[in-house]
């Protein structure tokens, strides 16, 4: 489980777990929130409809710290979640001799650091890092910083995410609307 900041691409929180269940997710929700250094309020947490993303417990610590929820109805609608999935499994997983759940945790916590510090992206031109990227533009004047394309409900290719409000995810996750019953109703 992986959550990105999608404007510097960084893997800001991660955990692994032999199970579909929310404990890892919130372990990972806490660590981006720990990690973030900028405060919560304004921000976008995206995600599919999984239940771990609409369990009670998850939705309560994003609305808990003013972190607004979207989710989308299908895989498109998440590229930067795709990506990065199969970006450290292909890229450095599938690479690697692991030998038992204990040695993937490790695996696991070496990709994130390779990917954040040291694997240029074709997102920034090949020439940063995530990590480089965010060196470079946190002291940047709001108006000097690039714009990028973010993915959330609602607007398919939304250019230059610079508020919430503009996005305007809704208040509540959907996660148990089924998608044949939205479209019956337009």
């Amino acid at each position: 489980m992986f959550i990105i900041d999608v404007y510097t691409r960084l893997i800001v929180g991660f955990a692994v777990s032999d199970s579909l269940r929310t404990e890892a997710n919130l372990k990972a929700l806490k660590m981006a929130l720990a990690e973030m250094n900028y405060p919560p309020w304004g921000l976008i947490h995206h995600s599919d409809r999984g239940s771990q993303y609409s369990s009670n417990s998850y939705t309560k610590l994003l609305k808990d710290n003013q972190v607004h929820i979207s989710m989308g109805l299908v895989a498109w609608e998440n590229p930067y979640a795709e990506r990065i999935n199969g970006t450290i499994k292909n890229e450095y997983l599938k690479r690697w001799s692991i030998s038992d759940f204990k040695d993937l945790k490790k695996k696991v916590r070496r990709a994130v650091s390779n990917y954040n510090n040291k694997r240029l992206h074709r997102g920034f031109g090949m020439k940063f890092t995530p990590k480089g990227f965010y060196e470079k533009l946190v002291d940047l004047k709001a108006q000097e910083r690039p714009t990028v394309i973010v993915y959330t409900e609602g607007k398919k290719n939304f250019k230059g995410a610079s508020s919430p409000f503009e996005v305007c995810p809704r208040e509540e996750p959907l996660a148990h609307v089924c998608p044949m019953d939205i479209l019956n109703k337009c």
